[in-house]
């Protein structure tokens, strides 16, 4: 399938906002491509295919689609130009125009929000759903084979991705970034709105630490890169981060 015309473009995002934007009928902006090229039955190749710039970024033209529709949609004040940044919410204005194509667009809504929707009382949606498929660092493995059908029986510590989602909605809100707090990569500096809202959680007490289930606080939470995160986990006994982060500079 060909990509859609840039209005069916616009509408869907609307649409999307409508339905799967919790009771603030707001998204983050990396969390509408995959859902708006779902719906549009985009091929993989249609989903990458871009251009790559000089100094290193890369921009598919499908990103590039959705955002132009998040600027028309800004134009008519349907999004909140107040909203912070990467977070595309709904206007009273943008509701109401939402309201009005929703029959058209219904195949846009989520199984998640299936029977909650705008209820107050429902779970909101988690600010940033790839907490989940983020490696487990902590990864027991009693056999580990390669090649061939084999059976592999391994202990995996059990993670809350909430608690995830809501550390990096806490440091969003106060900086408005996920710098790593080693070495201050930023992801959307690299590559451009893809990157935003996107980094790891590190565990400053590992979990592995214990052999039973922990609270887990906010303040127990450290925003690395990926880099950061597999390094300093590297180091025996593990640093803490101000630790690995003095080693970083030493290196550097």
């Amino acid at each position: 399938m060909a990509y859609p015309v840039y209005m069916h473009v616009e509408e869907a995002l609307l649409s999307l906002l409508y339905f799967n934007g919790g009771s603030d009928y707001q998204m983050m902006s990396f969390e509408t491509y995959e859902p708006l090229a779902d719906y549009f039955n985009l091929s993989e190749q249609e989903r990458t295919k871009g251009r790559l710039f000089k100094d290193g970024r890369y921009e598919p033209k499908w990103n590039n689609m959705v955002q132009w529709a998040r600027r028309q949609l800004k134009k008519k004040k349907y999004l909140d130009a107040t909203a912070p940044r990467a977070t595309w919410k709904l206007t009273n204005k943008g509701i109401s125009a939402a309201k009005s194509i929703s029959g058209k667009y219904r195949a846009l809504q989520s199984a998640q929000s299936l029977g909650f929707e705008h209820d107050p009382k429902a779970p909101k949606k988690s600010i940033v759903e790839d907490a989940k498929t983020l490696p487990d660092i902590e990864e027991l493995n009693l056999f580990v084979k390669e090649g061939g059908r084999k059976l592999i029986t391994h202990f995996r510590r059990e993670r809350n991705p909430r608690i995830v989602a809501e550390k990096k909605a806490q440091v969003l809100k106060v900086s408005g970034k996920l710098k790593c707090e080693v070495c201050g990569f930023d992801f959307p500096e690299k590559y451009g709105d893809l990157g935003y809202g996107f980094c790891e959680a590190h565990h400053v007490k590992p979990l592995s630490d214990s052999n039973r289930e922990i609270e887990t606080k906010l303040e127990d939470l450290a925003i690395l890169c990926s880099n950061c995160h597999r390094m300093i986990h590297r180091t025996k006994p593990m640093m803490s981060v101000d630790e690995f982060k003095k080693l970083l500079l030493k290196v550097d």
